[in-house]
């Protein structure tokens, strides 16, 4: 089903899931066996529609499989500051996104205005 697309950017993206709170500490036997906190930049294809936000890789790789973020588990959208690429975090209750797009800060407020849009339908 299509919802229309919003926006589209070729874009660099990391997965990041940060370790909760009742895990975190100074036992070094249980941290060499615990998953990477945060996956490589991979290459691919950022897709806003009114409800997802979708990334597809540019290519098959281990790290980042094709992910679709509904619009209302958005929490919070960042933009932190860059020359050309600047890197846009999507937030959610249990992991962190990070894109590296050009044109982000436009991108950013598309996003963020689509999930508020998409949290009041819900609600």
């Amino acid at each position: 089903m299509s919802y229309g697309v919003v926006g589209s950017k070729v874009a660099s993206v990391q997965v990041e899931r940060p370790v909760p709170v009742e895990q975190q500490g100074y036992d070094a036997a249980r941290a060499r066996f615990r998953p990477p906190a945060a996956s490589g930049w991979v290459n691919g294809r950022l897709t806003l529609t009114a409800l997802h936000l979708s990334f597809v890789p540019a290519r098959r790789d281990a790290e980042v499989a094709a992910m679709t973020l509904p619009l209302v588990d958005v929490v919070a959208v960042e933009a932190t500051p860059g020359r050309v690429n600047k890197v846009i975090s999507f937030r959610t209750a249990d992991l962190v996104v990070h894109a590296r797009v050009t044109g982000a800060m436009a991108f950013a407020k598309q996003v963020a205005v689509a999930a508020e849009a998409a949290r009041k339908r819900l609600s």
